[in-house]
């Protein structure tokens, strides 16, 4: 059969993509049993035709990445060379992979260390997340093995070969044979510095950034994109021989990038102002159903090289008709309003060849201002066009983050959120800050701009309020470890 791998002739690895695709090729979707037990072969083959079918799904919903992207986290009181991010999901070639607990004993976050910074001058580290199948096989009370494996007993929780806490136990069944190996997706983040991001602008194709998999250490097989994936880079081609030096089940391993960071001569601490986040939400994220949703998030349109960017297809499919909401006469369909002048278009426009007639809706467009060069449209108008990530509060210091206009901001302020309740303030209140909210002499914010970054220094004495409960307008000062600074702005 095609599928029977030489190593073991009488069954096939259900996570093998080459067993995928022969069974694909045979068109076979199920089996029937009959009165004896089925062969370890066709049970094999069920196992592939589900795995076909879950993978085969995802990958219909959109290309890999990530599906729920965590927090990055910066803190001065980090260790030198580490930032953290939160629990992340991501899926890699239809397989979903629960990040966490990355060098912490964490089921909630991870913690990214970095190499250490250039010797001279400055150059950008690239993380990313690496990802294999690994054939993990049990211990017998005489034969203990730990291949694959934390250790004899214990197999990698979350498939994270980095995780810090306790792993799982072993419960892989070799003393009577029920089981022989199981099949686990393991993982690690991984760390390459001086990385040619001008060159490979995702970082994961410099030649620089070899696959490690299974291996003890990297090897020479570098990354490349995957054609038929567009957020995926493959290392390996599934031969026998990658299959023995990335030691992987199937002579495969995967990654999608995290960030690009931003190191310099010396500088240790890491802040978000040095990372540029590079992880990119998989295609089901970004689809609107048909009815009754909407979209969340900034949307971006890459245009084509000729041809509509945006085509709204008439009844029956006979044409294009703009200013129209399913035949509801007035009904426009797009109206922007920023002055008094309308520019008012009325009109179906057809397909190629045919005749257009007037429409019962109307096309508003009025422009009276231009964007700001390389400013972003958002479509939550009523939104800051910048919001940082949460910063903590440390009484005389100063948060810089990048704002990412190409001009200085109109408008900069910041925000406490409060995550733990005090003084009348509930979980997840937002309160604006104040240069100075109460009588205490340096509590409180001040906060500056340039056309790089927006910068929020916070008083010696911290942030002060007035209270919302008990001595109501009483003046406090706010416990740092309750609070949350958001820093946000206006191009």
């Amino acid at each position: 059969m095609p599928w029977e791998k030489t190593k073991n002739p009488w069954s096939i690895d259900a996570a093998d993509p080459l067993a995928e695709e022969s069974i694909l090729q045979t068109g076979m979707v199920g089996g029937v049993w009959g009165t004896v037990p089925a062969s370890s072969k066709e049970l094999d083959i069920s196992e592939v035709l589900q795995m076909m079918l879950v993978r085969e799904n995802a990958r219909a919903q959109g290309p890999s990445g990530w599906y729920r992207a965590g927090a990055m986290n910066f803190s001065g009181a980090y260790p030198a060379n580490t930032f953290r991010m939160d629990s992340s999901k991501a899926l890699l070639s239809g397989l979903p992979i629960h990040v966490v607990g990355a060098n912490l004993d964490s089921d909630t976050e991870n913690v990214i260390t970095l190499n250490s910074p250039p010797g001279a001058g400055t150059h950008d580290d690239l993380v990313f997340l690496e990802a294999w199948l690994a054939e993990v096989p049990g211990s017998t009370p005489t034969i203990p093995v730990s291949t694959a494996k934390p250790s004899t007993t214990t197999v990698y929780k979350y498939g994270n070969v980095q995780y810090g806490g306790t792993h799982v136990a072993d419960d892989i069944n070799e003393v009577d044979f029920e089981i022989r190996r199981r099949i686990q997706l393991q993982y690690r983040i991984r760390v390459i510095s001086d990385v040619d991001f001008t060159g490979f602008p995702q970082g994961m194709n410099d030649p620089t950034v070899l696959a490690q998999g299974g291996a003890a250490n990297p090897t020479a097989i570098q990354f490349a994109a995957d054609p038929d994936d567009g957020g995926l880079f493959i290392a390996g081609n599934g031969s026998e021989t990658h299959q023995a030096s990335l030691v992987t089940l199937n002579g495969l391993v995967w990654a999608v990038p995290i960030a690009r960071v931003a190191r310099t001569t010396g500088v240790t601490v890491i802040t978000s102002g040095n990372v540029i986040d590079l992880r990119t939400n998989s295609g089901a994220l970004n689809s609107v159903a048909r009815t009754g949703d909407t979209m969340s998030g900034t949307l971006f349109i890459d245009p084509p090289d000729s041809g509509a960017i945006l085509a709204l297809e008439g009844a029956g499919g006979s044409g294009i008709e703009i200013g129209r909401i399913d035949g509801v006469a007035s009904s426009p369909l797009i109206d922007f309003h920023s002055g008094a002048t309308a520019i008012n278009y009325d009109s179906r426009l057809v397909a190629s060849g045919g005749t257009g007639t007037v429409g019962q809706g109307t096309l508003d467009i009025q422009c009276t201002n231009l964007l700001k060069n390389n400013a972003t449209i958002r479509h939550d108008a009523n939104s800051p066009r910048y919001n940082s990530t949460q910063q903590t509060v440390v009484a005389g210091t100063t948060l810089t983050v990048a704002h990412g206009f190409s001009v200085e901001p109109s408008a900069a302020w910041a925000v406490g959120v409060c995550i733990t309740t005090e003084f009348g303030f509930a979980v997840d209140d937002e309160m604006r800050l104040d240069r100075n909210a109460t009588t205490i002499a340096n509590d409180g914010v001040s906060v500056s701009w340039d056309d790089t970054n927006v910068y929020c220094t916070i008083g010696t004495d911290g942030l002060g309020a007035f209270r919302r409960s008990a001595t109501i307008g009483a003046n406090v000062t706010l416990t740092p470890a309750n609070w949350k600074i958001e820093i946000r702005a206006d191009p």
